[in-house]
């Protein structure tokens, strides 16, 4: 659930209300802030620029978790400010800080309250996709974002659970609760001859 100041609260109960998502992102040398309209805001002293007809910018997925791994937003090669930003140095923009916020709007496209961080990660690979049909030509350029803790938390999804993470999860289940005396005190089941290497 999205908790909002009461400027927000106020503006979702209203009758005329919209929002928009600004995008922020934090490259070596500078700080480019864009949003899914085509009007340009400044919030908090950072101005972003419309790019609701240039950049791609994919659905936010909400969820209780946050789960939402990646985040790829996309742009035309015909447009070359942006690819450019990409185009040199790796170190401009990898592993770079990435932030997505809602911005609550009333009905004459103005910010109401705070913006909310609805996502955050890091600026990781860039891709290009070719298109050919006929005689028409696009290409696409891809900025795959990851959020912080993705690797980690893949290397961790095979690893033993403990009987305290099991009954947070499962409070009645009592299945792990000898898990650890089994795993340090282990049992041989051959003897201790027939284990020697001769």
């Amino acid at each position: 659930m999205i908790s909002a100041d009461a400027t927000t609260t106020a503006a979702l109960e209203a009758r005329v209300k919209g929002y928009v998502y600004l995008v922020e992102m934090r490259f070596r040398d500078a700080t480019l802030g864009f949003n899914t309209s085509a009007e340009t805001f400044t919030v908090d002293g950072v101005t972003y620029l419309g790019a609701a007809a240039i950049v791609d910018f994919p659905p936010i997925q909400e969820s209780e978790d946050q789960s939402q791994s990646k985040w790829t937003p996309k742009c035309s090669l015909t447009r070359e400010a942006l690819p450019a930003l990409f185009a040199g140095d790796a170190g401009v923009y990898r592993n770079r800080p990435i932030r997505v916020y809602l911005q609550m709007l009333d009905g004459e496209m103005r910010t109401v309250g705070t913006k909310m961080l609805r996502w955050r990660g890091a600026m990781n690979k860039v891709s290009t996709e070719r298109r050919q049909n006929d005689s028409n030509f696009a290409a696409t350029l891809s900025l795959e974002c990851t959020r912080p803790g993705l690797a980690r938390a893949r290397n961790n999804e095979g690893l033993r659970l403990t009987h305290q993470q099991q009954i947070q999860t499962y409070p009645n289940d009592r299945g792990l609760e000898y898990l650890n005396s089994l795993v340090n005190t282990p049992k041989p089941w051959l003897s201790v001859a027939f284990q020697e290497i001769k």
